[in-house]
C-alpha cells in the first residue's frame, strides 16, 4: 500500500518547493483526469498558503469525442479556452503545477485519431500554436511552472504489464517517491540540499566560461561550440517578480545551449530514443556536419525518423547539452520510465530541435534575430538523444582554464 503521508509529502514539495507558491497567490494545477486523486492532495497542501485553488484536468472521453466530432470551429474554440487558461495565469501572477506521465495517448483518443486523422490534425496545430503563444511569457519568466510525475494505473500497467494493476501502480508511486526524495523524514531538507549541490555545480560550470566540448567513449567522437552567452542551468530560475521554480520536478542533470551551427562528427545514442508519436528507435547514430544531422542509422523506425527530421530546418540541429552523472538518484533507480522527464535524468543527453531561452543570458531581453546570432535554434520540436553511459567522456576543450573534464567515464569529473 502506497503511504498517504509520502504521497502528501510530495504534494507539499510541489507546493512549496517547485513552484515556491507565495501566500495569496493563485494556484493552477493541470493535469487529466486519470491525476483527480493526487491533484486533490496538491490543492490540500496549497489551500493553506493560496488565494484559490483551480483544476484543470482533461478527461480523456471527451477530448476524444471533440477528435471524433468536432468542426474546425469547435476545436479552435477548445484551444482558445487552452489560451485563455494560460493568460489568467501570466494576468493573475499565478503559479501552475502541471501533472504528467509517459508518451502514450489514452486509448478513447488514440482511436479519435485513427477514425478523424484530420481533426487530429487540426487539434495538433491548434496546440503548436499554443505553444507558440507561451513561448515570450516563458521567455520574459513572467509566472512560476514545474511539470512533475504523476502515477496513472495505464502508466503503471505499461512498465509494469505482468503485475496486477494495483501492484504495478503501487511500485510506480514507490519510485516516483523515491526520486523526488518524497519517501524520506525531512523531505523537504533533503530536496534544498539537493538543489543546493546542483547549484554548486551550476556556477562552477558557468565559471569556467565553457565554449566547446568533445564527447567521447563509447563509439561518440563529437564536437561542439556552445552558444558565446551560454548558461548553464540546473536548479530552476527565479521569475520576473523573483519568485523561485523548478520547470521539472524532480531533476538531476545541468544544461545550456549549444551552437546550432556549430556541431561535428558522430553521436551513439546509448538508450532507446521514444518519438512524441510513440515510435521507438534503437541504437540511433547519428551524424553531424556544420550543426546539421547529415546522415543517421538505427535498427528501426527509419522513416518516422526521417520524417521526424522534416519536421524544420532546426529539427536537424541541436537545441541543448544537458550533463548528467550516472550515479544520479533518478539513475540508480535502475528504471527506464518511458517518460522524457524523468529519463533524461538516467544519462547526458544532447536534445535536437528547440533552445530553452533560458539558457542563453539575458535571453529575456533580445529579439530573435539577436538570439539566432548567439547559436540559437528554432524548431517545432524538442528531442532528447540519451547519449551518457559509464563508457563516456565529455571534456571542455576550451574555458578559461583551458581543457576540463567535466564527465569522466560517466561521473562528474574533479571538482564538479
Amino acid at each position: 500500500m502506497i503511504p498517504a503521508e509520502h504521497l502528501d509529502t510530495y504534494a507539499r514539495l510541489l507546493v512549496e518547493h517547485a513552484v515556491s507558491l507565495r501566500p495569496d497567490q493563485d494556484l493552477y494545477v493541470r493535469g487529466s483526469s486519470e491525476h483527480d486523486d493526487f491533484a486533490l492532495r496538491v490543492g490540500e497542501a496549497a489551500y493553506g498558503i493560496a488565494r484559490s485553488v483551480s483544476y484543470h484536468l482533461v478527461d480523456a472521453e471527451r477530448l476524444a469525442q471533440l477528435i471524433r466530432r468536432g468542426t474546425p470551429e469547435q476545436i479552435e474554440l477548445y484551444c482558445a479556452k487552452e489560451r485563455a487558461f494560460h493568460a489568467e495565469i501570466i494576468e493573475k501572477g499565478g503559479a501552475l503545477i502541471y501533472l504528467s506521465n509517459h508518451y502514450e495517448l489514452p486509448e478513447p483518443v488514440q482511436e479519435a485519431v485513427h477514425a478523424n486523422p484530420r481533426g487530429w490534425a487540426m487539434f495538433i496545430q491548434n496546440r503548436q500554436e499554443i505553444f507558440s503563444h507561451l513561448a515570450k511569457p516563458t521567455t520574459r519568466r513572467l509566472f512560476a511552472a514545474t511539470s512533475a510525475p504523476a502515477a496513472t494505473p495505464r502508466w503503471a500497467n505499461k512498465l509494469f504489464p505482468t503485475l496486477e494493476e494495483a501492484t504495478a501502480l503501487e511500485r510506480l508511486w514507490r519510485l516516483l517517491l523515491g526520486v523526488s526524495l518524497a519517501d524520506r523524514s525531512d523531505a523537504l531538507e533533503h530536496v534544498r540540499a539537493r538543489a543546493a549541490t546542483q547549484r554548486q555545480r551550476e556556477t562552477a560550470l558557468n565559471q569556467l566560461g565553457i565554449t566547446a566540448l568533445h564527447i567521447t567513449g563509447n563509439g561518440n567522437d563529437l564536437k561542439l561550440a556552445l552558444s558565446r552567452r551560454a548558461r548553464w542551468v540546473g536548479t530552476g530560475f527565479q521569475t520576473a517578480s523573483g519568485q523561485s521554480c523548478y520547470p521539472n520536478f524532480p531533476s538531476e542533470e545541468i544544461f545550456t545551449a549549444p551552437d546550432r551551427r556549430k556541431a561535428e562528427g558522430r553521436l551513439v545514442a546509448s538508450h532507446p530514443l521514444r518519438l512524441y508519436n510513440g515510435i521507438e528507435i534503437d541504437n540511433l547514430v547519428l551524424e553531424f556536419r556544420a550543426g546539421r544531422v547529415v546522415a543517421f542509422q538505427s535498427d528501426n523506425g527509419r522513416e518516422a525518423f526521417a520524417k521526424w527530421l522534416q519536421t524544420d530546418d532546426g529539427a536537424r540541429r541541436l537545441g541543448e547539452i544537458g550533463l548528467v552523472s550516472q550515479d544520479s538518484g533518478i539513475s540508480r533507480a535502475g528504471t527506464r520510465f518511458d517518460f522524457n522527464n524523468l529519463d533524461e535524468n538516467t544519462a547526458a543527453h544532447l536534445a535536437l530541435g528547440q533552445t530553452l531561452p533560458f539558457t542563453i543570458e539575458n535571453s529575456e531581453n533580445l529579439t530573435e534575430t539577436e538570439l539566432q546570432a548567439l547559436g540559437w535554434n528554432r524548431s517545432a520540436i524538442h528531442t532528447d538523444v540519451l547519449f551518457g553511459s559509464e563508457k563516456v567522456t565529455i571534456r571542455a576543450t576550451r574555458s578559461r582554464v583551458g581543457e576540463v573534464v567535466l564527465i569522466d567515464e560517466g561521473r562528474w569529473g574533479e571538482g564538479l
